[in-house]
């Protein structure tokens, strides 16, 4: 029988028109030569619905801000804001990312302004971090809520500073199991950690050091290895789990696949290669919401 698991109802996606690859700012946006890869844009359009279309499948309802010009990995709307339950009121609230890369700052604005116009409490990185205003953390990418919001896995890597999990910890109430990434191929948890229940994960081991990795073992009863190499073909660790049943994960990772269905959930796959050509899957590709 699978763990009890918050259901998401919903994710935020971005129409994916404007997104390319036109920089490098992660080890997967380049070719074996160094060069930039290059996006088919019209085989993208068509992997974006095919995945917006099996988020419904699986019960999802999918909101959708529009793509803006200028700003290609906005497509990406797990990076740009993390949503946590507030302790005291039980209520989800937002706070908007500070993202490292200056290409993607502009992001967050579209992000805020969709929560304000939906009714959410918004925190802004200005003002939490207002003492701290060089600290960057990127959202969802690097905080994963525990499968009943009890507590929340904070990733430590290049996107994201430790000092971060203190500041949130204070000023929001919240509590941080964190992580350290020490792998250059995985410098978003998003990409080598998944919370599919409360007892289950999934994770790269080579992703963290090995305080990580007790902190893992320590709060999972139930651990799915995913291979290194899956991991990094298939982008097996950016899989999206919402309801503690269903795993939506890019095709090929065999192994991850066969453990997973061992494990009593159903996975449903779909082709996000152009986008993984920027570094990102199907994790990457929505923000999950309550």
């Amino acid at each position: 029988m699978l763990n009890e698991s918050i259901h998401y109802g919903k994710v935020l996606m971005v129409s994916p028109e404007h997104f390319e690859v036109v920089y490098a700012i992660n080890p997967h946006m380049t070719n074996e030569k160094g060069e930039l890869n290059t996006v088919d844009r019209d085989l993208a359009a068509a992997q974006w619905r095919n995945l917006k279309t099996i988020f419904e499948q699986t019960g999802l309802n999918v909101e959708i801000i529009p793509g803006a010009k200028n700003l290609p990995d906005m497509v990406f709307a797990a990076n740009q804001s993390f949503m946590f339950k507030n302790n005291s009121t039980g209520k989800f609230e937002v706070l908007i990312s500070n993202m490292r890369s200056e290409f993607r700052k502009p992001e967050t604005l579209y992000f805020y302004n969709w929560y304000k116009d939906h009714g959410y409490k918004v925190y802004t990185s200005e003002e939490i971090f207002r003492d701290h205003p060089r600290l960057c953390f990127e959202g969802n990418g690097d905080i994963i809520p525990h499968a009943d919001f009890s507590f929340y896995w904070g990733g430590i890597g290049p996107r994201t500073d430790a000092k971060v999990y203190d500041i949130l910890s204070k000023k929001l109430n919240l509590t941080f199991m964190t992580l350290d990434l020490i792998h250059p191929d995985f410098y978003h948890l998003d990409t080598c950690f998944l919370v599919l229940n409360n007892q289950t994960c999934a994770y790269v081991a080579e992703a963290f050091d090995s305080v990580g990795l007790k902190h893992i073992n320590a709060k999972f009863k139930n651990l799915i290895r995913i291979e290194q190499s899956e991991a990094k073909k298939y982008f097996a660790g950016n899989a999206f789990c919402p309801d503690g049943k269903n795993v939506i994960m890019h095709p090929g990772a065999s192994h991850f696949k066969q453990a997973l269905i061992k494990n009593n959930f159903n996975v449903f796959e779909t082709d996000t290669s152009e986008y993984m050509k920027s570094g990102g899957s199907v994790f990457c590709m929505k923000m999950a919401l309550v």
